[in-house]
């Protein structure tokens, strides 16, 4: 009788999972959670179905219950989806700037040491920690002897093709904040001289994809496919320079370099570090982020490749300019922080918080695209509330698609630190809003630095935080300066660095054809 009830609920928890799988399929999110919540209630006790409850809350945007829920499950001491679990708890925590998201990777890729896209997750995540710089490479150099006994392409004969063939790897190629900085790559680049090859990670192809797909030589859409696999590929098309552009972010292809397809291999944009791979020669960079004499050499395992900018900015097309601080209609100046929310730490925020308190009636402007559910939104309010905001001068909106025309409401924007902004940092500028940055002696602080001094605005980056913190206070109080600044920023943009893609190619293919020369004679 005991195992005929066993058998009827096996076949029931079965069905259910088929139920949830089909609707989370669809992304019919709230009803999975339905389902899976009702057998829960009735007393299932199919670890399956509890996880992919989890899941569907995930999903719909309720992180703080989807990290107890797996808090919840690891502490019961329970098997069957622990893994499951361990991966789920460390990305939502990464995705809501736990401070522990970086040991919870950890805990993950213990678990499951195979996985090396799990420590590089862990190497992600240290970026939005204070943590020593020589503690951060160590970490690096770590990830780079899990290959110590990977097999890897030799090139016993020097190459001579016609023109360099250039080879681009990264998920990127689709819509999100690095296709602003992608496409001068395949759009502005000297065909008489170079082939570009695109191998494209992206999981989901979209209209960028299909927009850029065009202006590629060689167009490769690669997807998951294993390491060794895409690594043969590049190989077999006789790539002379391959560039990473992700690193250790999710998606990243620094597996398939660990193989040495290419003779000469590059890692830029995408990543703050250096990859912790011998194999990869260069690290495209520039004078603000490394400075010359500043000694960052020792934090990577590639040569520092210094560009006249890290970046070269493509802004969406017509986008309406900015007349003058929205503070001179409102009558009170407004902050906004447009950064994703796993840069928000604590400390953070107790900045943004005495910078209202020194600024009377100022208000600030948090849109993250976390703040879709409200359940993320209650959250992020019981967190400033114990931080000691006044939340009646807080705002908190989901990213959305008319999110570079709020930036004409804003009238300073605050960048976040350790881990700050970089394309929306450019989209603020290019929208006339002035971005007060902090930074300090670690390259990845000092993005923001890097672009306000590109466009001849280095006084507004600060090296402690009570400057920080005057410098918005000050501006915020002039209101001739802001106005100057909002009518001109678009401009000292479109004449910098930053926007000068003829410039930046030039260099980054003088740096492609000095490398090339070496890598056509290399025999590895």
């Amino acid at each position: 009788m005991r195992a005929r009830d066993d058998d009827r609920m096996n076949r029931t928890d079965a069905a259910l999972r088929d139920r949830v799988f089909d609707a989370l399929s669809s992304e019919r999110y709230a009803e999975a959670r339905r389902i899976a919540e009702h057998a829960i209630r009735a007393g299932t006790a199919d670890d399956m179905i509890r996880y992919l409850h989890t899941y569907a809350v995930e999903r719909m945007g309720d992180l703080p219950r989807a990290l107890r829920e797996a808090a919840d499950y690891l502490a019961a001491g329970r098997t069957e989806m622990r893994r499951e679990y361990l991966r789920l708890r460390a990305a939502v925590a990464y995705r809501i700037g736990e401070p522990q998201a970086a040991a919870f990777y950890c805990d993950a890729y213990r678990e499951e040491p195979a996985d090396v896209g799990l420590y590089s997750s862990f190497l992600l995540a240290q970026n939005a920690r204070e943590v020593d710089e020589g503690e951060l490479f160590a970490a690096h150099c770590t990830y780079g002897a899990l290959f110590a006994d990977v097999p890897q392409y030799t090139f016993p004969s020097p190459r001579r093709h016609e023109k360099i063939r250039v080879g681009y790897i990264s998920p990127d190629f689709r819509r999100n904040v690095m296709q602003n900085f992608i496409q001068p790559l395949l759009t502005a680049y000297d065909r008489a001289g170079f082939e570009v090859y695109v191998y494209s990670t992206a999981a989901e192809p979209d209209d960028v994809t299909e927009a850029l797909r065009s202006y590629a030589d060689v167009w490769r859409d690669v997807g998951d496919a294993p390491a060794a696999e895409t690594a043969a590929r590049i190989r077999a098309d006789e790539i002379d320079v391959l560039i990473d552009l992700a690193g250790h972010a999710a998606g990243g292809a620094l597996p398939v370099l660990a193989r040495r397809p290419a003779p000469v291999q590059m890692l830029g944009l995408g990543y703050t570090a250096t990859s912790g791979l011998h194999e990869v020669d260069a690290f495209l960079t520039d004078a603000v982020c490394d400075p010359p004499g500043a000694g960052h050499e020792r934090y990577f395992t590639e040569e520092l490749v210094r560009l006249p900018s890290q970046f070269c900015y493509v802004p969406p097309a017509h986008l309406p300019v900015s007349r003058e601080t929205p503070a001179r209609r409102r009558g009170y100046i407004v902050f906004g922080v447009f950064n994703q929310y796993r840069k928000f730490t604590d400390e953070m925020l107790s900045v943004w918080r005495e910078i209202l308190e020194r600024v009377p009636a100022s208000r600030l402007l948090l849109k993250s695209q976390v703040f879709f559910a409200g359940e993320m939104r209650a959250a992020a309010e019981e967190r400033l509330r114990r931080l000691g905001f006044d939340l009646g001068r807080v705002l908190l909106e989901p990213a959305d698609t008319g999110y570079m025309r709020r930036y004409l409401d804003v009238d300073i924007a605050l960048d976040t630190f350790p881990w700050p902004g970089g394309g929306t940092t450019c989209d603020a500028l290019y929208m006339g809003v002035p971005m007060v940055t902090r930074y300090a002696a670690r390259r990845s602080t000092r993005f923001g630095c890097a672009l306000l001094s590109h466009i001849g605005l280095a006084e507004l980056a600060a090296m402690g935080t009570e400057d920080y913190i005057a410098l918005a206070a000050a501006l915020a109080g002039d209101l001739d300066t802001l106005d100057d600044l909002h009518r001109g920023l678009r401009g000292m943009m479109e004449r910098s660095p930053l926007m000068d893609q003829k410039g930046y190619m030039r260099a980054l293919e003088d740096a492609y054809r000095r490398f090339a020369a070496v890598g056509s004679e290399r025999t590895v």
